[in-house]
């Protein structure tokens, strides 16, 4: 009746009372309801259909609540378990917990996160701290409560065991190598390598292989503290490289490379979070990029393999967000991949690959080109006259039809002497019967990365102008798509239809091109055409970062 009265007539509760009226006269009385509800029978197939599917929502929302209730209480207690007899036998000793007062609680006695916050303040630290390696409850704890004593006696365990197995000449011992991933597994989670480890690598570097736990050894190297370039590279990076790329093979120098992208990274981050660091890192990030910068050159020049090379480009784009990212805050010197490097990419087979380098050089263009941040992108002449070379090489290329030019201001004509650009301009002539030029292979019609693609976008944008079935045919075979075909269909249509205005422009065929391309995720071709080009830098679009 309370519930009539706050709720209204509902038919579900008329009904309910009636129920009572029946079953139970002397208790209900007095009460008249106004609504109307059929009286309820037994059974009830609606009823009971309606209680079924509220119960199992009701089971399903709670099975659910208590599937992440437990994930969260136990993804801390689930693997302790088993870590004790993993790690007793690399000789990490086990969480264990002596000399307590009466008051005090141990780790071992905590069962789930509720424990751990209740008794949070109370919890005995445990004899050897070391044992976190393999105790992510105990890890979590001294993330949360340590001090720097608790971080040095970790710190010691290390050392005197790292000591021991380089005295012992044990260094590639199974038990090394376990320790050192449990140290990685910790380090990612607190973002800091103990001094113990770093010490370790530096002496064992010398007799090292280059090979054994090499990806472990280049993980735990990424938190290396940042320091001067040249200490660190002094003491660390040249005996690392020097181990690393003894067996001359692209994959060491590929796994080298990535090595220094991460550092990249990190280093990033000491600025965006360190700004009072700025210039020490800032320093040191340009003479990091400057050494890799080596090491790409080396691997585009020895490999063509795409999925080695687009591991290059991780690099590069690394280094053109990194830019970015500092600029914002701070002052930096640019600096760009080798020439070399640019137009070896730029030559490729692979659209992904061509992408990737338009869109590292569109972002240094735009960098350059905003004003908000004039003065903290710090570029030498000798550099500015490079990368506009790079850009207005690349456009000479794909929009313009003047590949190698060297005619025009700051081109270096894709460093193509012209002796070459002779002989290949013969070449093609007598090969192609003098039907297309140099300049002008290696356009989107012509460019065998994008000549495809350039004729399915043709297609598309001649069936969006409806052309009638008459006219279908002729495009079956018409080969790459030239200017002066365009003029010629232009002059056929009108004879024809007596209307020129359905064949596309060759210059909005070309903006088709630039569209068709970001649509098949390919955007950095037309950021750097739209950034380079004056007459198309504000034409509306979406710009895609990286």
């Amino acid at each position: 009746m309370e519930l009539i009265q706050q709720t209204g007539n509902e038919p579900a509760l008329i009904g309910l009372l009636k129920v009572f009226k029946i079953f139970v006269p002397d208790v209900i009385f007095g009460h008249k309801a106004d609504g109307y509800a059929p009286l309820f029978t037994h059974p009830n197939p609606e009823w009971r259909d309606r209680l079924d599917e509220i119960q199992k929502q009701a089971l399903l929302l709670k099975m659910q609540d208590t599937l992440v209730c437990e994930d969260k209480n136990c993804r801390l207690f689930k693997n302790r378990g088993i870590y004790t007899n993993k790690i007793s036998k690399i000789g990490l000793p086990v969480t264990e917990t002596s000399h307590t007062q009466e008051s005090s609680i141990t780790l071992e006695e905590i069962e789930n996160i509720h424990g751990l916050v209740r008794y949070f303040e109370r919890i005995h630290v445990p004899n050897q701290l070391v044992a976190m390696l393999g105790d992510p409850l105990l890890q979590k704890f001294l993330q949360l409560r340590s001090s720097e004593s608790d971080l040095k006696r970790i710190d010691h365990w290390l050392l005197a065991f790292f000591e021991d197995k380089l005295s012992r000449g044990c260094t590639e011992n199974g038990d090394v190598s376990e320790i050192l991933r449990l140290i990685l597994e910790y380090t990612n989670s607190s973002k800091k390598i103990p001094s113990a480890c770093i010490s370790y690598i530096k002496s064992m570097i010398p007799t090292w292989n280059g090979l054994r736990d090499r990806d472990i050894i280049l993980d735990l190297l990424v938190y290396t503290q940042l320091d001067s370039f040249e200490d660190i590279f002094e003491n660390l990076l040249s005996p690392l490289e020097e181990a690393i790329l003894s067996d001359g093979s692209v994959d060491s120098k590929l796994a080298l490379l990535k090595f220094y992208t991460a550092l990249l990274n990190r280093w990033t981050i000491g600025v965006l979070i360190q700004p009072e660091s700025a210039s020490i890192i800032e320093a040191s990030v340009t003479a990091l990029v400057k050494h890799a910068n080596d090491l790409a050159l080396t691997i585009l020049q020895i490999s063509n393999s795409v999925s080695k090379i687009l591991m290059v480009l991780i690099f590069y784009e690394a280094v053109a967000v990194s830019t970015q990212n500092i600029a914002l805050h701070s002052s930096l010197y640019l600096v760009l991949p080798h020439p070399e490097a640019i137009y070896l990419l730029c030559f490729t087979s692979s659209l992904s690959v061509l992408s990737s380098i338009c869109g590292v050089l569109a972002i240094y263009k735009r960098l350059l080109d905003d004003t908000s941040l004039s003065g903290r992108i710090k570029i030498t002449i000798s550099c500015l006259e490079h990368f506009n070379a790079y850009l207005i090489d690349i456009c000479n290329c794909l929009w313009r039809d003047r590949a190698f030019n060297t005619k025009d201001l700051n081109t270096k004509g894709c460093l193509l002497s012209t002796p070459v650009v002779d002989e290949l301009s013969r070449y093609l002539v007598d090969h192609s019967n003098n039907l297309v030029s140099l300049q002008s292979t290696f356009n989107f019609s012509f460019s065998p990365v994008t000549c495809l693609l350039a004729m399915k976008c043709f297609r598309r944008e001649e069936n969006l102008w409806q052309v009638n079935d008459g006219l279908e045919d002729e495009m079956v075979n018409i080969g790459p798509v030239t200017q002066s075909y365009l003029k010629n269909l232009r002059r056929r249509r009108k004879e024809e239809l007596g209307d020129d205005r359905i064949v596309i422009s060759w210059h909005d065929y070309k903006l088709a091109i630039l569209d068709y391309l970001e649509e098949m995720g390919a955007p950095g071709i037309s950021d750097l055409i739209h950034s380079t080009l004056k007459n198309l830098s504000n034409r509306p679009r979406e710009i895609k970062t990286l």
